[in-house]
């Protein structure tokens, strides 16, 4: 019992981090200057998600790939906004018609670090109900562990 405790706080520690990080680069990045880049990749590939721990199964994914310059430097990017996710199903579909293959777009790059780019910068509200999940998912399972619910019949 005490490993299940220690695995889903150190589940919720990481996932308390990883959220935090995605919204302090999101908050950081609507501050961040701007360049014009060029749109090099925007298409759908098959790929293969799940992993060690959880059933691999396959899926539509958008490619979303760009360049851009800052300083006379070359730089790449794929990142769409910092929501922590790949962009999929209708979300994928309107971001492929915003950002087509070939146009020119807006990159916000981080000036301290200008290969940290994003195409839509702010905070996005997955990283947030994230946070709230971290905290409620391992709560939910150890409360129903300590205080389980006997169906007498």
């Amino acid at each position: 019992m005490t490993a299940l405790y220690v695995a889903c706080f150190l589940t919720g520690v990481w996932c308390v981090y990883m959220t935090a990080r995605l919204m302090g680069l999101g908050h950081a990045s609507t501050t961040w200057p701007a360049t014009t880049g060029r749109v090099t990749a925007s298409r759908f590939d098959w790929v293969t998600v799940g992993g060690r721990h959880s059933r691999r199964r396959r899926t539509v994914q958008l490619v979303l790939r760009y360049q851009y310059r800052v300083r006379g430097m070359n730089f790449g990017g794929c990142l769409l906004d910092f929501s922590g996710l790949s962009v999929q199903g209708g979300a994928a579909r309107d971001a492929q018609n915003r950002y087509p293959e070939g146009p020119s777009v807006t990159v916000h790059y981080d000036p301290d670090e200008p290969g940290m780019a994003v195409l839509e910068p702010g905070v996005c509200a997955m990283p947030v109900i994230g946070f709230i999940a971290c905290f409620l998912v391992p709560g939910l399972i150890l409360h129903r562990i300590r205080h389980p619910v006997w169906n007498v019949g």
